[in-house]
């Protein structure tokens, strides 16, 4: 419980306290967070629709296609669809790849650009397809924080 956690202050900020359950994905029912592009304002959303999107692709997607998702720096929101699916993406958190991949650092840059470009981009989906097909994307998620990142008119 969260009461009793030396970091309870802190979590208080993003979760409600829960009965006990071994359910991982139970907190995203009332979870509330803030995020933003950087260097922007911050907005507060909910998690549950990830929820329910996460519930959808374990029951619908088989095999294991690509899915595109909002690239944030490390220890943030980025790249929860993905792995709480085993599904591959087109980049995770950064630090992560560049502790892992050392001598990769321009790769990683690179794909954070291209997912940049992806959901930034102003044009049509013919525009973006060779960029999709370059990294095999078949799924693109675009949900409460991607609207926050991104903004609405993607």
């Amino acid at each position: 419980m969260c009461q009793r956690h030396p970091l309870a202050p802190r979590l208080a900020h993003c979760f409600q306290p829960l009965d006990l359950t071994l359910d991982g994905f139970a907190y995203m029912d009332a979870a509330v967070i803030s995020d933003g592009p950087e260097g922007g304002s911050a907005s507060t959303f909910l998690l549950a629709s990830d929820r329910i999107a996460i519930d959808w692709l374990r029951r619908n997607v088989e095999d294991s296609p690509v899915i595109l998702e909002a690239q944030l720096s490390a220890c943030r929101w980025g790249g929860r669809i993905s792995s709480t699916n085993r599904l591959p993406t087109v980049l995770g958190w950064t630090w992560h790849e560049e502790q892992q991949r050392p001598g990769y650092h321009q790769q990683v840059d690179q794909r954070a650009a291209d997912v940049a470009t992806l959901y930034d981009g102003v044009g049509d989906f013919a525009s973006i397809r060779p960029l999709l097909n370059a990294y095999h994307v078949r799924l693109i998620y675009f949900g409460e924080l991607q609207r926050v990142i991104y903004g609405e008119a993607v």
